[in-house]
């Protein structure tokens, strides 16, 4: 017992001798280096990929033409009956202009001020703040 005893303090002492690092100065300088520019090509790559995915995100005609109906409820007299057709509609025009902005050209139908239901077309440029669920309107135009 009193040898195995030994033989392991003898193991465990010898321990951080095996695992020292031998390496040179300029070996380990190399070394950090290398570590450096792998993290900086990682950063970069994921940089890359979140612009890749921040430009589909902004460049979607769906979510813009749905965004447009937020804008243009603000401008009706009676919002609560907005009826907006589908993005699929003939009469909606969608059009991806590059940097996140979007022209979208549809209709609504809802109440007048006398309860009468009326048609409007209405025009929307509006950007989408990249890297966010922020949409801001540049321009509307409702054709009454």
């Amino acid at each position: 017992m009193i040898v195995y005893t030994f033989g392991f303090l003898i193991l465990l002492s010898l321990l951080p001798q095996i695992f020292q690092d031998n390496s040179t100065p300029e070996q380990r300088a190399k070394n950090e280096e290398r570590r450096t520019a792998r993290l900086a090509e990682e950063a970069k790559q994921e940089a890359e990929e979140k612009a890749i995915a921040d430009e589909k995100t902004c460049s979607n005609d769906v979510t813009a033409f749905v965004m447009t109906q937020g804008f243009i409820e603000k401008k009706l007299k009676s919002p609560a009956t907005a009826k907006f057709p589908s993005i699929s509609d003939e009469n909606v025009k969608t059009k991806y202009l590059g940097d996140c902005t979007h022209e979208v050209l549809a209709y609504v139908d809802s109440q007048n001020s006398f309860g009468a239901l009326i048609r409007t077309r209405y025009y929307v440029k509006l950007q989408n703040i990249k890297g966010t669920d922020d949409w801001i309107a540049s321009k509307i135009m409702l054709d009454e």
